[in-house]
Protein backbone atom coordinates (compact mmCIF):
# COMPACT_ATOMS: atom_id res chain seq x y z
CA UNK A 1 0.00 0.00 0.00
CA UNK A 2 2.85 2.39 0.78
CA UNK A 3 4.29 1.88 -2.74
CA UNK A 4 1.01 2.89 -4.40
CA UNK A 5 0.48 6.08 -2.39
CA UNK A 6 3.17 8.17 -4.22
CA UNK A 7 1.69 7.13 -7.58
CA UNK A 8 -1.80 8.48 -6.85
CA UNK A 9 -0.99 12.14 -7.72
CA UNK A 10 0.83 11.04 -10.87
CA UNK A 11 -2.11 8.88 -11.99
CA UNK A 12 -4.50 11.72 -11.19
CA UNK A 13 -2.56 14.11 -13.46
CA UNK A 14 -2.30 11.55 -16.28
CA UNK A 15 -5.99 10.66 -16.24
CA UNK A 16 -7.26 14.23 -16.17
CA UNK A 17 -4.75 15.57 -18.69
CA UNK A 18 -5.80 12.91 -21.20
CA UNK A 19 -9.53 13.44 -20.69
CA UNK A 20 -9.61 17.20 -20.88
CA UNK A 21 -9.78 18.66 -24.38
CA UNK A 22 -9.43 17.38 -27.92
CA UNK A 23 -5.76 17.76 -28.80
CA UNK A 24 -4.59 18.12 -32.35
CA UNK A 25 -6.08 17.92 -35.79
CA UNK A 26 -8.48 20.38 -37.25
CA UNK A 27 -12.18 20.32 -36.57
CA UNK A 28 -14.53 20.76 -39.49
CA UNK A 29 -17.20 22.78 -37.75
CA UNK A 30 -20.67 22.99 -39.21
CA UNK A 31 -22.08 26.48 -39.07
CA UNK A 32 -25.70 27.42 -38.70
CA UNK A 33 -27.63 30.64 -38.75
CA UNK A 34 -31.13 31.73 -37.82
CA UNK A 35 -33.13 32.28 -40.99
CA UNK A 36 -36.29 33.55 -39.29
CA UNK A 37 -37.83 34.05 -35.89
CA UNK A 38 -41.39 34.10 -34.70
CA UNK A 39 -43.99 32.62 -32.41
CA UNK A 40 -45.22 29.05 -32.66
CA UNK A 41 -48.97 28.97 -33.12
CA UNK A 42 -49.83 25.58 -31.72
CA UNK A 43 -53.44 26.33 -30.80
CA UNK A 44 -56.46 27.00 -32.96
CA UNK A 45 -57.26 30.62 -33.79
CA UNK A 46 -59.35 32.44 -31.25
CA UNK A 47 -58.20 30.44 -28.22
CA UNK A 48 -57.10 32.80 -25.46
CA UNK A 49 -56.42 33.03 -21.75
CA UNK A 50 -57.61 36.14 -19.96
CA UNK A 51 -58.30 37.73 -23.35
CA UNK A 52 -54.69 37.29 -24.52
CA UNK A 53 -53.69 35.00 -27.41
CA UNK A 54 -51.87 31.84 -26.32
CA UNK A 55 -48.51 30.89 -27.83
CA UNK A 56 -46.12 28.03 -27.19
CA UNK A 57 -42.80 28.33 -25.44
CA UNK A 58 -41.11 25.16 -26.56
CA UNK A 59 -38.72 23.80 -23.95
CA UNK A 60 -38.02 20.54 -25.76
CA UNK A 61 -38.07 19.83 -29.50
CA UNK A 62 -37.34 16.56 -31.31
CA UNK A 63 -37.55 15.34 -34.88
CA UNK A 64 -38.23 11.59 -34.95
CA UNK A 65 -37.89 11.12 -38.70
CA UNK A 66 -41.60 11.76 -39.42
CA UNK A 67 -42.87 14.30 -36.90
CA UNK A 68 -41.70 17.32 -34.95
CA UNK A 69 -42.38 16.73 -31.26
CA UNK A 70 -42.62 19.74 -28.93
CA UNK A 71 -43.12 20.27 -25.22
CA UNK A 72 -44.63 23.52 -23.94
CA UNK A 73 -43.68 24.83 -20.48
CA UNK A 74 -46.70 27.12 -20.18
CA UNK A 75 -50.03 26.05 -18.73
CA UNK A 76 -52.11 24.37 -21.39
CA UNK A 77 -55.72 25.37 -22.03
CA UNK A 78 -58.52 22.84 -21.52
CA UNK A 79 -56.18 20.44 -19.65
CA UNK A 80 -54.43 19.53 -22.89
CA UNK A 81 -51.17 17.66 -22.92
CA UNK A 82 -48.06 19.85 -22.97
CA UNK A 83 -46.47 17.42 -25.46
CA UNK A 84 -47.69 17.53 -29.04
CA UNK A 85 -46.50 16.98 -32.59
CA UNK A 86 -46.88 18.05 -36.18
CA UNK A 87 -46.02 16.03 -39.27
CA UNK A 88 -42.79 17.09 -40.98
CA UNK A 89 -43.12 18.18 -44.61
CA UNK A 90 -40.47 19.58 -46.97
CA UNK A 91 -38.06 20.40 -44.16
CA UNK A 92 -40.60 22.14 -41.91
CA UNK A 93 -43.34 21.30 -39.43
CA UNK A 94 -46.58 21.19 -41.42
CA UNK A 95 -48.53 23.66 -39.31
CA UNK A 96 -51.42 23.59 -41.78
CA UNK A 97 -52.33 20.26 -40.15
CA UNK A 98 -53.85 20.14 -36.67
CA UNK A 99 -51.62 19.48 -33.67
CA UNK A 100 -51.61 15.92 -32.33
CA UNK A 101 -51.59 15.93 -28.52
CA UNK A 102 -49.98 13.00 -26.71
CA UNK A 103 -52.60 11.80 -24.26
CA UNK A 104 -50.62 9.66 -21.83
CA UNK A 105 -51.59 10.78 -18.28
CA UNK A 106 -47.93 11.12 -17.28
CA UNK A 107 -47.38 13.61 -20.08
CA UNK A 108 -50.64 15.45 -19.47
CA UNK A 109 -49.82 15.96 -15.78
CA UNK A 110 -46.15 16.89 -16.24
CA UNK A 111 -45.26 20.49 -15.44
CA UNK A 112 -41.73 20.90 -16.80
CA UNK A 113 -39.84 19.46 -19.75
CA UNK A 114 -36.18 20.21 -20.32
CA UNK A 115 -35.22 18.08 -23.30
CA UNK A 116 -36.07 15.12 -25.50
CA UNK A 117 -33.62 12.45 -26.63
CA UNK A 118 -34.07 9.66 -29.15
CA UNK A 119 -32.21 6.36 -29.39
CA UNK A 120 -30.03 5.83 -32.49
CA UNK A 121 -32.47 3.22 -33.85
CA UNK A 122 -35.30 5.82 -33.44
CA UNK A 123 -37.45 3.36 -31.48
CA UNK A 124 -37.50 5.15 -28.11
CA UNK A 125 -37.87 8.79 -27.10
CA UNK A 126 -36.80 9.94 -23.63
CA UNK A 127 -38.52 12.88 -21.95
Amino acid sequence: MKKIRPLVPVLFVIVFSQCSVFKGGSIDATKASISSEGLIRCFENGLSASGQPIFCEASAILYDGKNVLLANDKDMPDKRSAVFSWPFLNGFADTSKPVTYLTNPLLKNAKKFEDFAITPDRKLVFF
